[in-house]
């Protein structure tokens, strides 16, 4: 039987020397790391990829909630569970929406943990019974003072979803759809039939070339060797390859010498984003900051709705796999505003990636096109 990798982070050694002993203790788990913070657990994920994260909540630099966000997000098949002392109806909301798996009390016997490690790892959720309890309050009092709405299923599902419904509705099998869907997107329709239909960005970029390169997540006209041929996603952007030394060092030269400007200071390329940002934000109508990569789209809508005649443009590549065309105008199509106020967004696209002023043929169109945005829709006062 596959052993199931852990990695666990809690801020005191006492704790982390009991954990260790814990799971030494019964074969069926490999510890693969140890961590004294969030941020030392963030990046010990990305160098082990455990299954299943054990986090505490309480921890310095980074916390367990915005750890348990960063992972979510950038490892999403590593699985999290909270063990930890606090037992307060708003932790368990905050981890649950920042992606949770499972939340045990760290007084819970050794049976309840490991159910807690097995059952999360193997996809389910886990909740000790005093959490279920407080999950359980909560609801019953939201639930008491909600007002009523109502959501179409349309507006729950995504384009490509609606699709694969409205063909599975005409009777075609599995092999059907996915030959559907290899027309959409070149993939192989074994490929999309082992993929049960849903591929992921990096599954799409790691084979769409059918061979042993991967395509540029921010720009698809780039291209790279595969850094691991039999994965199963891209693991690189080839584009950064191609761009990172020369925009540095293009970026240097002008700041330095044309703008005389930080010739004794040092530049860093880069930066730990995640352990040295603060990721809160506190979206209208939610009573408390979300720990993870803030969603604005809530912000707009809300702002359009405040002030019914501002414009927005939205411009992008049509060679971006990260923001796609088609996304970011369906994205737009969700906004909570009044069907009226979708006439005051506009779209425009280029043949260019993410970075748009990248591609030097766009430039002129791309200032062009702002330029009207602006003096058509600026009112004197």
């Amino acid at each position: 039987m596959q052993k199931i990798k852990i990695l666990f982070a809690d801020d005191h050694a006492i704790v982390r020397d009991g954990l260790r002993s814990l799971f030494k203790s019964d074969p069926g788990f490999m510890i693969v790391g140890e961590a004294a913070d969030g941020a030392e657990a963030v990046r010990l994920v990305e160098e082990n990829r455990p299954d299943v994260a054990v986090l505490d909540i309480s921890m310095p630099n980074v916390n367990g909630i915005e750890a348990t966000g960063i992972i979510k997000e950038r490892f999403p098949e590593t699985k999290i569970l909270i063990l930890t002392i606090h037992e307060s109806e708003e932790y368990i909301q905050e981890l649950i929406l920042a992606g949770a798996d499972g939340y045990v009390l760290k007084n819970a016997e050794k049976k309840e943990i490991f159910d807690g490690v097995r059952a999360v790892a193997a996809g389910s959720t886990f909740f000790s019974s005093n959490v279920s309890k407080a999950l359980l309050d909560g609801l019953v009092r939201s639930t008491r003072n909600r007002v009523p709405f109502q959501i179409s299923n349309e507006e729950k599902l995504t384009n490509r979803e609606t699709e694969v419904l409205r063909l599975i509705a005409e009777g075609l099998t599995s092999k059907q759809i996915a030959e559907k869907l290899h027309e959409y997107t070149g993939l192989p329709t074994a490929y999309i039939l082992k993929a049960n239909l849903r591929v992921r960005g990096g599954q799409f970029r790691h084979e769409l070339l059918g061979d042993d390169d991967v395509t540029g997540r921010l720009d698809s006209r780039y291209s790279g060797p595969a850094m691991d041929p039999l994965g199963e996603s891209a693991s690189y952007d080839p584009l950064d390859s191609a761009i990172d030394a020369p925009t540095v060092a293009e970026f240097n030269n002008y700041v330095r010498n044309t703008l005389d400007f930080g010739k004794n200071m040092k530049y860093k390329p880069e930066i730990n984003v995640f352990r040295d940002w603060s990721w809160k934000h506190q979206q209208p109508g939610v009573p408390f900051q979300l720990p993870f990569t803030p969603n604005v789209m809530p912000d707009l809508a809300s702002a359009m709705n405040f002030n019914p005649d501002l414009k927005i443009l939205l411009l992008g590549g049509y060679f971006d796999l990260g923001t796609a065309f088609y996304a970011a105008e369906y994205q737009m199509h969700q906004l909570t505003i009044p069907a009226k106020l979708q006439k005051n967004i506009s779209y425009d696209f280029f043949p260019s990636g993410h970075m748009i002023y990248l591609n030097p043929k766009v430039l002129k169109p791309l200032h062009d096109r702002v330029a009207e945005f602006i003096e058509s829709n600026y009112k004197a006062q």
